[in-house]
C-alpha cells in the first residue's frame, strides 16, 4: 500500500531555493583568476615565472630544482630552488601576503595556474622550515599562486601539497645573494636535537645528542626555528647558544660560518673542500686551491669507508641514505677514540685500495 506524504510548505521550497541560489551566486568563479595569471606570469621551460609587485618594481620569480635555461638569471639561490630572472615587464603582477587568521580558516583557497584547472582546498600546516613546505589540502602546482582573490596571493607552488610562504620568498628577493648562517650542526627530525655535527666546522662545540634550548637569547622548539635563525645569522658573528648535553645546561659561544650545501643543494660536508662527489661516492671534482687536507684526493677516487665503517650497505639503498650515512660517519670520526678524533679513508684509485689518514 503506497503511502502519500504531506506536500512541503510553499515557504520551504523557497528557502530552499534562495539558500541554492546565493551559494552559487558566492560562489568564487576562480576562471578569471587563471586569465589573471596568464598576464602576471611569463612561460620559462615547462612552467612560469611569477611577477611579483614590490613598491613599484616588478620581479620575475621562479621555483625550480635546476636553474631555468635560456633565460638570464639575475639572482640564484639553489639552496631553496628560488630564481629572479630578467624578462619582460607583465601586464599585471602580483601582491604577495603574508598568512592572517582568517586565511589560515579559508576553506574555499586556490591554487591557480596556466595549464590546470583551479585547485580548490585549505592550508593544513604553516612552513616550518626552508624545504619543510606549508601544506595545502589539494594538490598544488610547480609556480602555481596560492590565493583567494586574483591580484593577491599567499604562495607559490612547489608541487605534490606544498607551498611557499612569504617571509622565505622575502628572504630571497632581500638577499643581494644566496647566503646561509652556519654552526655546524644539523638536525634529521623536527625535535631540536642534534643529529650530525660538521667536524670541519671551525672549532666545532657541538656534541649529536646535544638539545637547542635558544640562540642569542632566543628560545626554539624545534628545527626549523633553529635553521631559520641559524641561517639570518651574519658570517663572523658571534652566536650564543643555550643547550643542554647529559641532562645539564651550558652556553657554548660560537663564531658563526657559512653553509656550503644541504636543503635542495647535496651535502656531504666536504664541500668547503671543493669536492663533490657522485651517487657512487666517486669524486666528481675537486680545488685545489681549497682542498686543505683532502688534497691527496683525486678525480675518480671512490670513497669505500670512513674509519672502518662501509658507506654503501645494504641499507643505503637510495641516495639520500647514502650521503647521510656519510655525513654520519664524518661527524661521528670526530669522537672516535680509536683513531683519536682522525679520518681514516679507504679509497678506490686505478683498481688498488689506497688508505689516507686525514
Amino acid at each position: 500500500m503506497l503511502k502519500h506524504t504531506k506536500p512541503l510548505p510553499l515557504i520551504t521550497i523557497v528557502t530552499a531555493l534562495i539558500l541554492s541560489l546565493c551559494s552559487h551566486a558566492f560562489a568564487y568563479d576562480y576562471s578569471h583568476c587563471v586569465k589573471y595569471f596568464k598576464a602576471a606570469s611569463t612561460p620559462v621551460d615547462s612552467s612560469y615565472a611569477i611577477s611579483l609587485k614590490v613598491g613599484t618594481t616588478q620581479h620575475h620569480i621562479l621555483y625550480a630544482k635546476t636553474p631555468p635555461k635560456n633565460v638570464k638569471i639575475l639572482k640564484a639561490d639553489p639552496f631553496v630552488g628560488l630564481y629572479l630572472l630578467a624578462l619582460p615587464k607583465t601586464k599585471q603582477s602580483y601582491e604577495l601576503l603574508p598568512l592572517d587568521k582568517r586565511t589560515l580558516n579559508d576553506k574555499k583557497l586556490a591554487i591557480i595556474s596556466a595549464n590546470h584547472a583551479p585547485s580548490i582546498g585549505h592550508i593544513t600546516k604553516r612552513q616550518n622550515g626552508f624545504i619543510d613546505y606549508a601544506g595545502f589540502s589539494n594538490k598544488t602546482s610547480q609556480n602555481g599562486v596560492l590565493g583567494n582573490i586574483c591580484y593577491q596571493i599567499y604562495g607559490l607552488g612547489v608541487g605534490n601539497n606544498g607551498f611557499i610562504e612569504k617571509k622565505y620568498i622575502d628572504r630571497f628577493l632581500h638577499q643581494k645573494s644566496a647566503y646561509y648562517g652556519d654552526l655546524g650542526i644539523r638536525f634529521y627530525s623536527q625535535k631540536p636535537i642534534v643529529s650530525f655535527i660538521d667536524p670541519f666546522f671551525p672549532n666545532n662545540p657541538f656534541q649529536p645528542q646535544d638539545e637547542i634550548l635558544s640562540i642569542n637569547g632566543t628560545k626554539v622548539s624545534n628545527s626549523g626555528q633553529i635553521e631559520w635563525i641559524m641561517s639570518n645569522l651574519k658570517k663572523d658573528s658571534q652566536a650564543k647558544v643555550l643547550i643542554k648535553r647529559s641532562g645539564k645546561t651550558m652556553t657554548l659561544l660560537v663564531k658563526v660560518n657559512q653553509r656550503y650545501g644541504g636543503f635542495l643543494l647535496r651535502e656531504t660536508f666536504l664541500e668547503r673542500f671543493g669536492i663533490t662527489l657522485n651517487d657512487e661516492m666517486i669524486i666528481q671534482s675537486t680545488n685545489p686551491a681549497i682542498a686543505g687536507r683532502f688534497s691527496q684526493l683525486r678525480v675518480n677516487d671512490k670513497i669505500l669507508f670512513i674509519n672502518k665503517n662501509p658507506i654503501i650497505t645494504q641499507s643505503t639503498d637510495t641516495t639520500h641514505k647514502r650521503f647521510e650515512r656519510l655525513k654520519m660517519l664524518l661527524s661521528q670520526a670526530a669522537f672516535n677514540e680509536e683513531f683519536d678524533g682522525k679520518i681514516q679513508l679507504l679509497i678506490l684509485r686505478d683498481g688498488l685500495e689506497i688508505f689516507i689518514k686525514i
